[in-house]
């Protein structure tokens, strides 16, 4: 099945636990199948539940990836830093003269969320009649 992403949202946040630095992602994705090449009806509720799953599993994926090739580039593109600085400004001295070694060790929590809203223009397959 293919889906078609009608709306995404992301949030970022950071937050000092036991004196390590942790990030949480957390995406809300809505979108639309719009195509099907097999020929069970993926309109039920508990297929659209398996490919939310699998739409969600992917992301988190693409996400943690991101998140690995930044921390071995030691390459802060998310801006936990900046999120750091200003949630914890009185502490950011200490943790900017050693960001280098906490940003690649730096946990992050990822929470993606993915509802398929209809199956947008697509007919139950020929085999599911």
């Amino acid at each position: 099945a293919t889906s078609e992403i009608k709306s995404a949202k992301g949030k970022t946040d950071v937050e000092l636990r036991g004196g390590s630095a942790v990030a949480r992602i957390k995406v809300v994705e809505e979108g639309v199948m719009v195509a099907q090449t097999c020929s069970m009806n993926l309109e039920s509720v508990y297929y659209f539940a398996v490919l939310e799953g699998l739409q969600a599993a992917a992301i988190e994926l693409e996400i943690s990836n991101a998140i690995g090739a930044a921390s071995r580039l030691n390459a802060d593109i998310f801006d936990f830093g900046e999120l750091l600085h200003k949630k914890y400004a009185s502490q950011w001295p200490e943790i900017a003269a050693n960001w280098d070694v906490i940003f690649p060790a730096m946990q992050v929590e990822i929470d993606v969320t993915c509802k398929l809203r209809s199956a947008g223009n697509i007919s139950r397959p020929i085999g599911a009649r």
